[in-house]
């Protein structure tokens, strides 16, 4: 999980040492939040987004799949069921961490528990 927090610590450049410090452990306190939530290993969820964002990037997308996770448009699909069907690129506006939220979401709405 380590090169997952590093990757997305590397994105925030903007903020002062004491922000990032406080973001990457923010996202890291979510994940692993999820992770007890939803019954998976942290590891596991930072290599999967590191793989579908290419490093974490929120502002990742192949045209019909956005952000963190690839929240995919479509009427039942993953954008949707985050709150996002009128406007899925509206994803990539929003951080790693509010995308956290949407994953959290998105996991209870397809019943992921």
């Amino acid at each position: 999980m380590d090169d997952f927090l590093h990757q997305a610590q590397a994105r925030l450049e903007a903020l002062s040492d004491e922000e990032l410090a406080a973001h990457r452990q923010a996202v890291h306190d979510r994940v692993v939040e999820l992770s007890r939530k939803f019954r998976f290993s942290p590891d596991d969820f930072a290599r999967t987004a590191l793989m579908e964002s290419d490093g974490l990037n929120p502002r990742a997308s192949n045209g019909s799949c956005h952000g963190i996770i690839q929240f995919c448009s479509g009427g039942n699909r993953g954008a949707a069921s985050a709150g996002y069907a009128k406007n899925p690129k509206e994803i990539l506006s929003l951080s790693v961490l509010q995308q956290l939220d949407l994953v959290d979401r998105y996991f209870a709405d397809t019943r992921l528990k």
